[in-house]
């Protein structure tokens, strides 16, 4: 009987719920610091206006898939993206769902063509896996997987990085398991195509940096490409790639790329669907 590769992943899917937003009130455009207020939320019905008056951020949203049309010069497109309603108006009638959507979106007849969707929802887009957390933020849904060789020289990589002695660890090794890691970023993460582009452009600095920085920078890359919500974070005098490596925020998500994915709590039954 031969040995099964194959490894099901599944993440709780989860409904935002509980705080709206945060709830520290920050300052009006007059003492912001770059003349703009961040805030989005009035502090009160009396204060509606938060650039007089300052308010709170950080909204949480539900995120929903929408179609609506755009105006472009004297054309009109159909726009169908996913985006999100404000927690407080979650309870809120159809209309006035629609109302927010439209002004946030600059959309007209806009529909709700899914409500509701779960944060980690499961979706396929350009070839990779992700897992939705936001109306406008992904993160990598696909969980790596190493051969045996692999595995036993990363396990003597964490525990020489627990121990605080890397001596013993192999140059040799190392750089080709950073090799092969950017080959399978290439690969099988097509959102992270300029990462790999980077770290391989990187790799001359990566033979000449210390067994340490080695270790750790492969510990790092490792987070990158682990399913889940962490970024990786490699900021070395000799070997910086910057912060939150990996993080996919500020997206625009075009439903024509992106399909669902229902998985069964077992992940071994999946169903795909478009919107």
């Amino acid at each position: 009987m031969g040995i099964q590769k194959d490894c099901y992943c599944t993440t709780k899917l989860d409904q935002k719920s509980g705080q709206m937003f945060n709830l520290t009130v920050l300052p009006n455009d007059a003492h912001s610091p770059k003349g703009t207020t961040e805030a989005v939320i009035p502090v009160n019905k009396n204060r509606k206006d938060v650039n007089k008056y300052g308010g709170f951020s950080g909204l949480q949203y539900v995120i929903v898939a929408i179609e609506g049309k755009k105006k472009r010069g004297k054309k009109t497109k159909l726009v169908k993206k996913i985006s999100g309603v404000p927690l407080h108006l979650k309870a809120a009638s159809l209309d006035e769902k629609i109302k927010y959507i439209e002004e946030k979106e600059n959309l007209t007849d806009v529909k709700i063509i899914k409500d509701s969707i779960p944060v980690n929802q499961m979706i396929e887009m350009d070839g990779g896996e992700y897992l939705l957390t936001s109306p406008i933020e992904f993160v990598n849904g696909r969980q790596l997987v190493l051969n045996e060789k692999q595995c036993a020289l990363i396990a003597d990589i964490y525990n020489a990085i627990y121990k605080q002695d890397c001596d013993n660890l192999d140059d040799v090794l190392m750089i080709q398991l950073y090799i092969e890691l950017i080959n399978k970023m290439k690969a099988l993460y097509p959102a992270y195509q300029s990462i790999a582009e980077k770290f391989e452009s990187m790799t001359e600095d990566y033979v000449a940096v210390s067994k340490e920085e080695k270790a750790d920078i492969i510990k790092q890359m490792l987070i990158i490409m682990h399913r889940g919500p962490r970024n990786g974070k490699i900021q070395y005098a000799d070997f910086n790639v910057g912060d939150r490596i990996g993080r996919k925020n500020k997206m625009s998500l075009d439903l024509e790329r992106v399909t669902f994915v229902s998985q069964s709590p077992t992940g071994i039954y999946t169903k795909k669907y478009k919107l």
